[in-house]
This record gives structure tokens, sequence and C-alpha cells, in this order.
């Protein structure tokens, strides 16, 4: 496993919280899975209602930590280079890697590339694939 995945690795969560327990790592796991979407709205996760006082600072303790180790880690990101008709280059960059490249393709065309187009995989300044497709 590379450093950039998401870890439940016990070391790491010891090295970052200080301990582990049941409590830390369930609150380390809610961490990872980031943010709660209820009704169409984002709301921080909370640990649940049954745990009493020093398992609910265990689980914030987790969470915290989580949160502060996936803020860490590179970004992802997705970069369209396109060249036009007197040879310039047009260049579109998304954050992430999942998008539709027939979209990107037709700003990219309407914008006067044709030919190849190179598609670029990074996560932050690491380039991890690289494909050409064309307009």
């Amino acid at each position: 496993m590379s450093e950039t995945e998401f870890t439940t690795d016990i070391a790491t969560i010891s090295k970052l919280v200080g301990e582990v327990n049941v409590d830390i790592i369930a609150g380390w796991e809610a961490g990872l899975m980031g943010k709660q979407r209820i009704g169409g709205r984002l709301f921080e996760r909370r640990p649940p209602d049954h745990f009493g006082l020093s398992r609910r600072l265990n689980w914030q303790d987790g969470y915290d930590a989580a949160c502060a180790y996936k803020k860490n880690l590179p970004k992802k990101s997705t970069h369209w280079v396109g060249t036009t008709a007197d040879g310039s280059s047009v260049a579109i960059k998304r954050s992430g890697w999942r998008y539709k490249h027939g979209a990107i393709l037709t700003v990219l065309e309407e914008k006067g590339c044709a030919g190849d187009v190179w598609v670029s995989y990074f996560q932050g300044s690491d380039l991890i694939k690289q494909e050409r497709c064309g307009i």
C-alpha cells in the first residue's frame, strides 16, 4: 500500500493519536469517510449516542487525527492538453480523476483544438498515468 492511500494501519494510528483502542479506530474510520450527507446537506460525523464521555473523547481523538491525515494527503488532479490549428496549446485542469472525457473534449474542440489530446493524471506533483485520445 502506498503512503498516499487511506490506511487503517494500527502503527499509523498509534503514531498520530498516541494510543489505540476500539473507539479510536472507529473514530479514525469515520474520519476517513468524510462528512455525512443528511437531507442533501453535509454535516460532520458524530460519535454514536450510546458512548459515554470517555468513549466519545477517544472516538473524537481518532476522528480528528484521521481528518488531519486525510487533509495532508496529496491531491489528485487531471490535466487535458490539446493543440490548436496555429500550434498553441490549450490546457484544462480539474481536481480529481473522475471526469467524462467527452464533455472536456467538447470544450477543447470549442476552443479550436483538433487532433491528439494528452490526458495526464497527477497525485500531488507525481505523474501517475498519461494517455492520448483524439478529437
